[in-house]
């Protein structure tokens, strides 16, 4: 017969240190060297930290990306969840005249995000210390939601319209399409129907 849950055992220095990490992160992201201050506080030696921080992202109670921002820990989902609602908004809303009326146009239709573009959605919403916005588009690009196109510009294939606006044409024949990013097969359903 099978159990119904599993049983880790979690030393109690641990759960004190993720309570004490959720209460000093305000918006959601911690820079490792706050870890490791709150870790000493609770006399937990580095390696016991970073084992910690390693376990309760496994567990998906923080996030640790040690390949592509190994500085950071966030603690919330919110800052990521909602700054990309907001990329995602700005691309369903019609371009309006004005600087950001051209970037605006190209994201919603050709999937171009500059970066220019993020950097005045959110003037005022990103604190430059610790999360910022070259920090945002790694983020995307480890959770291969964008590509870099170059420097300042990346490609994000979910905003693009579900409908195409050009009448259908029947083709008899057709090769499938297959996309890759680093190598790796993305799965369908990051890109419209």
């Amino acid at each position: 017969m099978l159990q119904r849950f599993t049983k880790i055992p979690v030393p109690v220095r641990w759960m004190v240190f993720h309570l004490e990490l959720s209460r000093c992160s305000d918006e959601g992201v911690v820079e490792k060297s706050v870890c490791l201050e709150v870790g000493d506080r609770i006399q937990m030696h580095e390696d016991d930290v970073m084992n910690a921080v390693k376990y309760f992202d496994s567990v998906a109670l923080l996030m640790y990306l040690p390949n592509k921002l190994p500085d950071l820990i966030f603690t919330k989902f919110d800052p990521v969840v909602s700054r990309l609602s907001e990329v995602l908004a700005a691309s369903f809303t019609r371009p309006s005249a004005g600087p950001l009326g051209e970037d605006r146009r190209k994201l919603r239709t050709t999937g171009i995000l500059r970066k220019k573009f993020v950097e005045e959605l959110f003037r005022g919403k990103f604190n430059p210390h610790p999360f910022s916005v070259d920090m945002f588009f790694a983020l995307l690009e480890y959770l291969r939601i964008s590509d870099q196109i170059d420097k300042d510009t990346y490609f994000i294939p979910c905003v693009l319209p579900l409908d195409d606006p050009n009448p259908v044409k029947f083709v008899t024949e057709c090769s499938p399409v297959l996309l890759t990013w680093c190598e790796n097969v993305l799965p369908q359903g990051f890109f419209p129907a």
